[in-house]
């Protein structure tokens, strides 16, 4: 009995370790908020008057990009769909308000180190 306590032990103490280290494999939400606002500011974006959101699950890229597809009406802009092709990605959404010069925009993240992979901004 002592043998199978021991053998539970061991089994709980690595699960523990490997959950560690699996936390570290990915980057935070706000590590990769931050870098998103980096890379905006960078290209001369300002982020007065702006929502940002974490698409969780990217399903608000996923509405919009179905959307941008089926309407030629507009130049959307260059898709990064071929950028993200095979990759995982995160998408942080960056929501400007009707009256900003700013049209909204969308940062792809790389979830494991929080760089940015590529930024679509809608015109």
């Amino acid at each position: 009995m002592k043998k199978l306590a021991v053998v539970f032990a061991i089994l709980f103490l690595c699960a523990a370790v490997m959950q560690v280290y699996n936390c570290d494999a990915q980057a935070s939400k706000q590590k990769m908020i931050d870098n998103a606002k980096k890379a905006l500011q960078a290209g001369g974006v300002d982020l007065v008057g702006v929502n940002i959101i974490y698409d969780d699950g990217n399903t608000f890229w996923q509405e919009r990009a179905e959307y941008l597809v089926k309407d030629t009406s507009q130049n959307h802009g260059i898709l990064p769909h071929g950028i993200l092709r095979e990759k995982e990605y995160q998408v942080i959404y960056f929501d400007f308000v009707e009256s900003s010069p700013v049209g909204d925009a969308w940062v792809f993240m790389d979830p494991k180190t929080g760089d940015v992979i590529s930024v679509y901004e809608e015109r």
